[in-house]
């Protein structure tokens, strides 16, 4: 018998290998090891293996910050978390390009640096960086970060809380300078005539003959919603759920995280020379989340009562200004940030954001979350109710004798379409059947909304658009035509809108803007339509009218704000402030701290996510240098 190399894929060695063997394997593999070579442990073999880790170098040396705690136990329990100050100072030190757009010159990464504020300015004159005289600091040498935090699903059924923080500049900024990749040229979005109209401009295509040869640094610059999430989202802290539900564990690790963001505004970081300093322009979570981190008392739990004001933003919710109105110049538009929603300043504010006398607005740092508010918001209300429309309408009933025609059997042959269309087009949904449970509507009175992840909604959309616009060829009566008509013009403008802003950078240009707005407000406006048309003509429960519609009527008046300004020649996209790719991080970290020691839970889950953005960012760097040949 001969037998396999010891270092051969695993694949070549016989189907059972002897003990013998497996002890020839070891040795020879602890004869190439050498002095790096596990040592025989009879104790903790994780501590063992992070401290083999570690020798190699095959994770980045961020240092650890413990504090001390007690839980409702009487025990005494240590925290364990990576301060911003030693995560900006090793990253400065050893990967500077994820921060500056993927940039590793430091006079270019300034550059984009420079180019992100100087653009930002326009949508936030109000930040603390403008407004404030500075000996050193300056947009030069200011990094552009988001902060982020959100649950995932933790041990026992609980909850596990992540906070990170990653830059605004996406690393596809480097590959687009040089590809000569410009966002600022678009020959695909359309502006119609009555969008065209409200802005006083012409409708159609964006005219690029007048635009300068020297593209600005915005024009290459990308959101970071794209690449490997390890790579741009650099966490800081990971709580089990009975750290911080019985504790003050969270509110602890907040208040110290805060602190070290004001410090690094402030005074900020000398790395070789260069003194480096952080603003923060804005926090990225669900609405959930903040109503945990800010304590607010005007949020969006509260629309189901009546007449309470329900937005952090503004007083929509009151009987004299209903939240639901989303057209061009809504009621509440003039009275954003007038009042604060908390009534004890959170811990959140010590971020240098907002001035620090009454003309602040500090309110505005919780940002919307275009994902929660869309792909897993609004959409879910969106899918979910049009497909029950259509069956509730007679569309998927089967008219042969003996056939049962009940919501169950019905949602069953809708799923088969559903899938043959995704057979067709390529798509890959995750989930695997239509029913009831699924839809969120055990009974014929219940508002239904589909439970799915945001790529399948994405997905259910597209397939919408195909289905309605075949039902719309043969109606089952001619009066279901305006109903199909709002159904299949609010999936386009979902299909168009997120198509501009994934194939567009962090910054729109100005006509690429009024088309994400004309999508926006024409899909709110579809959706108020079909609320309306369900109740006064088909007698049916659908389309509720949520929070996150309003919450999608602010992104629209956030748009359209800086486009009634003539000077602005570029918008952020929303998607600056999207947690898309943060809930990915969440659902990875959260999955690793349920296989760690309990005891250990905190550090064992950030030193594994360590490891990993180490492999990631060298992969990075290698495809980079291989890009440049």
């Amino acid at each position: 018998m001969i037998h396999p190399c010891p270092f051969s894929s695993p694949r070549s060695w016989p189907a059972e290998a002897p003990a013998a063997r497996l002890e020839a394997l070891g040795c020879q593999a602890r004869k190439e090891l050498g002095e790096h070579t596990l040592s025989k442990q009879t104790g903790n073999a994780s501590r063992a293996a992070h401290a083999f880790v570690n020798r190699w170098g095959l994770t980045w040396k961020v240092p650890f910050t413990d504090f001390t705690l007690e839980n409702h136990h009487g025990e005494t329990v240590v925290v364990s978390y990576i301060s911003p100050k030693s995560f900006v100072r090793f990253l400065l030190k050893n990967a500077p390009e994820v921060l500056t757009g993927g940039v590793i010159e430091l006079d270019k990464g300034q550059s984009q640096l420079e180019g992100f504020w100087r653009n930002y300015e326009a949508f936030h004159p109000t930040h603390r960086l403008f407004q404030e005289n500075h000996a050193i600091r300056s947009p030069r040498n200011t990094l552009a970060i988001c902060f982020h935090g959100d649950e995932g699903r933790g041990k026992k059924k609980g909850n596990t809380a992540v906070i990170m923080f990653e830059s605004c500049l996406g690393v596809g900024t480097a590959s687009n300078i040089r590809e000569k990749r410009r966002h600022d040229e678009c020959d695909d979005c359309t502006l119609r005539g009555p969008c065209a109209k409200r802005f006083k401009t012409n409708a159609g295509k964006m005219n690029c003959g007048n635009l300068p040869d020297c593209a600005p640094a915005c024009s290459y610059q990308e959101h970071n919603t794209k690449n490997n999430s390890y790579l741009t989202k650099f966490v800081l802290s990971i709580l089990p759920n009975d750290l911080y539900k019985e504790t003050n564990g969270l509110e602890l690790v907040l208040q110290k995280v805060c602190d070290d963001f004001k410090e690094l505004f402030e005074t900020g970081l000398e790395i070789d020379g260069q003194r480096w300093f952080v603003a923060l322009t804005g926090l990225k979570g669900d609405l959930k989340w903040y109503e945990k981190i800010a304590n607010l008392k005007r949020c969006f739990n509260k629309q189901i009562g009546s007449g309470l004001q329900m937005c952090h933003e503004c007083e929509a919710g009151s009987p004299d200004m209903p939240f639901e109105d989303a057209g061009h110049f809504p009621c509440w538009r003039n009275h954003l940030f007038q009042n604060r929603p908390w009534d004890v300043a959170p811990t959140i504010t010590r971020i240098p954001f907002e001035p620090l006398d009454e003309s602040g607005k500090p309110e505005r740092v919780l940002r919307r979350d275009l994902f929660h508010n869309s792909k897993v918001g609004l959409l879910r209300d969106f899918v979910g109710s049009s497909v029950l429309l259509l069956i509730f309408l007679g569309y998927f009933k089967d008219q042969g004798p003996g056939v049962s025609n009940r919501r169950d059997i019905c949602l069953q042959r809708a799923h088969r379409h559903f899938y043959l269309y995704c057979l067709s087009t390529g798509g890959k949904p995750g989930l695997r059947s239509f029913s009831p449970v699924f839809f969120n509507a055990k009974k014929q009175t219940d508002y239904g909304w589909v439970n799915a992840k945001g790529s399948d909604v994405t997905l259910l959309v597209k397939w919408l658009a195909v289905l309605v616009k075949g039902l719309m060829n043969d109606p089952l009566a001619q009066s279901y035509i305006p109903t199909l008509t709002s159904m299949y013009l609010g999936a386009v403008c979902v299909r168009t809108w997120q198509r501009t802003l994934y194939s567009h950078g962090l910054w729109l240009p100005r006509h690429c803007a009024m088309c994400v707005y004309q999508e926006l407000y024409e899909f709110l406006k579809h959706y108020n339509g079909l609320a309306f048309r369900c109740i006064n003509e088909h007698s049916f429960t659908g389309y509720a009218m949520k929070s996150k519609y309003h919450m999608l009527s602010h992104t629209a008046q956030e748009i359209a704000v800086m486009l009634d300004d003539p000077s602005v020649e570029f918008v952020p996209s929303p998607l600056i402030f999207s947690g898309e790719m943060n809930e990915d991080v969440i659902g990875k970290l959260a999955r690793l701290s349920r296989r760690v020691d309990s005891r250990l839970q905190m550090k064992r889950t950030l030193q594994l996510y360590l490891c990993k953005a180490k492999a990631v960012h060298r992969r990075f760097r290698k495809s980079n240098a291989n890009s440049k040949k």
